[in-house]
């Protein structure tokens, strides 16, 4: 897999920029641990959104252009648990228009779906605890591309949250983030990894996390489960987002001092 480039942006220069998969990223790399910061990287749909809602609207509107009438009632942890693929599969015959119905769902979802998935119960917690604590600086890593990313950061209000954004410039596979991450964190410089958290519910991603010497935090919410991430015996397992809220004040200590700069909420 050849990845050209990677999209970031940066908050402490409010810029965005392309860099060489093969330049090592120093103008805006993250402040190390040594100087008493915690580098948190997460996906944030994983970490702070429940799909359920968006992934159920793309369903319907997608069904809908196909000429169903009738349409099913899933419920919500069917709509997390269950690959698009599937319920698809379900209502649709195995003819043209099951692929059809997979190009009319990604199209909206890309669009429009992911943009109504809900904040999860606790994850304005989360972001306070993340922004009282000087050394948090919270990393956005996805494969949806920049201007996805940049778009989902914006609708949900978290530009004063996220320290960057690193993603492929283009749409990519999911199978890119393990080199992301390796990437972000730098292989070449192992004792400053365990300085790094992972906050994931992706077990390959964790299990990369693992070979780089990255803490790692399973995210048993959403999409992911218990039992699946747990078979790659992550440090931790979060089944909320104030559990990994606990969890990263925990390891980070309880003396927390509050930032000067004040909170900007908008958040749906």
């Amino acid at each position: 897999m050849i990845i050209n480039l990677i999209y970031c942006w940066d908050r402490e220069w409010q810029s965005s920029k392309s860099i060489a998969m093969s330049e090592r990223w120093n103008s805006a790399s993250p402040r190390s641990a040594t100087a008493g910061y915690w580098p948190v990287v997460a996906d944030l749909e994983s970490l702070l959104l429940d799909p359920a809602p968006a992934i159920a609207a793309s369903l319907r509107y997608t069904l809908q252009q196909l000429g169903r009438r009738r349409l099913p009632d899933w419920s919500d942890e069917a709509l997390r648990r269950t690959p698009v693929a599937a319920l698809l599969r379900q209502q649709l015959s195995a003819d043209g228009s099951l692929a059809e119905a997979g190009r009319l769902y990604e199209a909206h979802y890309q669009r429009h779906g992911r943009y109504q998935a809900r904040l999860w119960p606790g994850s304005l917690p989360l972001l306070v605890a993340l922004a009282c604590d000087p050394r948090f600086e919270l990393h956005y890593l996805t494969h949806i591309g920049a201007a996805a990313a940049a778009d989902l950061v914006d609708r949900y209000g978290l530009q004063h949250h996220v320290r960057s954004i690193v993603t492929p410039e283009a749409p990519h596979c999911g199978g890119v983030r393990p080199v992301l991450l390796r990437h972000l964190v730098g292989d070449d410089e192992p004792q400053s990894a365990t300085s790094w958290t992972l906050l994931s519910d992706h077990p390959l991603e964790l299990l990369a996390a693992a070979k780089l010497g990255v803490r790692r935090v399973g995210l048993a919410y959403g999409r992911g489960c218990a039992m699946t991430l747990s078979a790659v015996d992550p440090d931790a397992i979060a089944h909320c987002p104030t559990d990994a809220a606990c969890r990263l004040t925990q390891w980070a200590g309880s003396n927390v001092a509050c930032r000067a700069r004040p909170l900007t909420m908008r958040l749906h």
